[in-house]
Order: structure tokens, then C-alpha cells, then sequence
């Protein structure tokens, strides 16, 4: 018999290739080795269990987390789609929901613990909630659509009725602003098993009252939800309601219930510069006093500074009046809010 002299009485063969050889040899054997020492100690067996599809909730594993259909494969390349997620509790029971406008409509979708994974939200029809109504346009259809920025961009979700009631939905209709609400099963807070209802519509901003292509207006579109000691409010920059509503301006209105009431205009300047516009935010403030009570307020950036004014429960008032002249800033007004035109820097006020 004879031996390979490039392999070698052991097999490996001689000098620095069959010393790399043999090593690497040994350091597979050893490696099965400690994973036949790992599948035998009691603390890592539970690992092994991954491909046997241990994926419960509570697993060892953990779940496969499955997400919403909608990748870019599905069309959310387009901003009507992606641009209107949103997360909000629409049930009140302090878990969010995920929302999102598709080609069907506005789809709900829930989070499941029992099988770890997001699944539609099931009406009491069967069938998955979907909002209809902002469902894109046929091939056939003219006129105003949710394809269009001037009303999806302004879908968002608030809680009109006070802490411990679900979240709505509001959005900028042709005919002005709507509100839907979902009413769960009776006695319980779920997001399956319900239904949802138009409780308000014609409401401000109306394509009639000429926020119709004004980006300023859509873009500004904001619902601060209510509190134990405010209702909630709705601005944005714009005409009121009314075709003839003259100087336009930054409009506000307050919810009743079951619809808006006007409570502007407001202080604000009207700005057509995206560079102002794109910094208006309402917010609730904590306004000095015995009861520290959270105010209604707007905040704003001019070309000279930064101004905030809040609603005292029948006119609006100045918290912090911006300069009246360019340059001057008596105020304590951030050096950086002055006068931004970066992209960087307009737009990223949050209150």
C-alpha cells in the first residue's frame, strides 16, 4: 500500500498546508463538540427549541413579528400612503393602534400578544376595519381625492373628549373637517367586534372657504387633544369656513361634543414662507397661577423671533409677543429661531 507523500502518513500532509489542514480539521471537531455540550446542558437546551418554530409570544424564542403589507412593493412609495401612519389609542384601554391609508381606505390594525404579530382589527361585520372613505380614487373618478396633499396630509388622530376616551380620527374633507369615532363592544374597551361612525363633518376649512391647494393650510392642520381643564382644539393657517372670510390668518376652534366652535383668530401672522408656516404648533401649556391649569397655546416662529400666545377661555393673548422690528429682540428669544433658512433648522419646533 502505498502513502500519498503530499498528504502524509496522517492524512493532513507535511509542512505549512497540512499543518493548516489538520488545524482546521480540529477546530470543526471542536467546535461540534461544544454544541453537543451546549445542546446537553439544561440551561441552553431551551435554544434548541428555535427550529423546532418555538415562536410564542412568550417563547424562548420570541415571536416572528409579522408588520402591515406595506412595502414599497405595495405602492407606499407614494406619499399618500406612507405619510398618513399613525400610531393612537382609538379605544381608550392604553394601547396604540397603527393606522395607515391605503387604496381600500384607512386600514386599522392591532397588535395580538397571543400570536405575537400586528393582524387587522376585525369589525363586527367580520371583516377588517377599514375607513372607506379615504379610499383611493377609480381610474373613472374626477374631483378632489386622497391622493391629493391637501387632504392627506392632514389625517392625524386626537382624543376629543378628555383623558381615558379612545383617540379620533379627523382629516380635511372637500366639504371641510370630519371626525370618526369608534364605539367598542359593549362593556369592554377592544378594538375587534365594534364600529365606526361619522359623528361630525362640514366642519372648517372647506375647499368652499378656500383651503383647497394652499399648502400653508394643510400643512398647518393641527389637533391638540383635550384635558381635564381644556377641550381639545383645532388650528390651522388659513380663510375660516365662510367664502368671504376675509384677511386670512391662523384660525382656531375648539371642540363641543359633537362639532367645531370658532375661538380665533388668532395672534398669529399669516405666513405664505414655509420657512414660518412649517413652525406653527398649538400646544397645551401650564400657565402660571394657584391651579397651574394647562392652556390652550400656539407657538410660532416670524421672521424677527419666536411668539407664543395662549387662550384664556375667551380671547387670545400674548405669553411671549415676538419683536415688532427686525433686529430688535427684547424678548428672550433664541438666537436660533430668528431667522433659519436652512431646511435643517424651519420646521423642527416641537412643543
Amino acid at each position: 500500500m502505498f502513502e500519498n507523500p503530499a498528504r502524509g502518513i496522517n492524512g493532513c500532509g507535511s509542512g505549512r498546508v497540512g499543518w493548516l489542514r489538520c488545524s482546521g480539521l480540529a477546530a470543526v471537531a471542536l467546535l461540534w463538540a461544544a454544541v453537543a455540550l451546549a445542546l446537553a446542558t439544561p440551561g441552553v437546551a431551551q435554544a434548541a427549541n428555535c427550529s423546532l418554530a418555538d415562536y410564542d409570544y412568550n417563547g424562548a424564542c420570541g415571536p416572528e413579528f409579522e408588520m402591515p403589507a406595506w412595502g414599497d412593493g405595495g405602492g407606499w412609495t407614494n406619499p399618500s400612503k406612507y405619510s398618513t401612519i399613525h400610531l393612537a389609542d382609538l379605544t381608550g384601554n392604553g394601547v396604540d393602534e397603527l393606522i395607515g391609508r391605503n387604496d381600500d381606505g384607512l386600514e386599522i390594525w392591532t397588535f395580538d400578544t397571543t400570536v405575537g404579530q400586528w393582524r387587522p382589527a376585525v369589525g363586527a361585520d367580520g371583516n377588517p376595519e377599514v375607513l372607506t372613505d379615504f379610499r383611493s380614487p377609480l381610474p373613472s373618478e374626477a374631483g378632489p381625492n386622497w391622493n391629493q396633499p391637501q387632504y392627506y396630509r392632514t389625517i392625524q388622530a386626537a382624543d376629543l373628549d378628555g383623558p381615558g376616551h379612545g383617540a379620533d380620527i379627523i382629516a380635511r374633507f372637500p366639504t371641510g373637517v370630519r371626525v370618526y369615532r369608534y364605539t367598542p363592544p359593549a362593556g369592554t374597551k377592544s378594538i375587534d367586534g365594534g364600529s365606526w361612525k361619522l359623528v361630525s363633518e362640514n366642519g372648517p376649512f372647506s375647499d368652499m372657504g378656500g383651503s383647497v391647494t394652499d399648502p400653508s393650510t394643510s400643512q398647518t392642520m393641527q389637533v391638540m387633544g383635550a384635558t381635564a381643564s381644556s377641550p381639545a382644539i383645532l388650528i390651522a393657517q388659513g380663510c375660516s369656513s365662510s367664502p368671504s372670510c376675509g384677511a386670512p390668518g391662523t384660525q382656531a376652534y375648539k371642540w363641543t361634543g359633537s362639532g367645531w366652535v370658532s375661538i380665533g383668530p388668532t395672534l398669529a401672522p399669516y405666513e405664505v414662507d414655509p420657512r414660518y408656516y412649517l413652525d406653527l404648533r398649538v400646544a397645551m401649556l401650564t400657565t402660571p397661577g394657584p391651579s397651574n391649569a394647562r392652556t390652550p397655546a400656539v407657538i410660532y416662529r416670524t421672521p424677527r423671533g419666536l411668539g407664543a400666545e395662549v387662550y384664556n377661555g375667551s380671547q387670545w393673548k400674548y405669553l411671549v409677543a415676538p419683536p415688532e422690528a427686525a433686529g430688535d429682540c427684547p424678548i428672550a428669544t433664541p438666537t436660533v429661531l430668528r431667522s433659519p433658512t436652512s431646511p435643517q433648522r424651519f420646521g423642527t419646533i416641537v412643543a
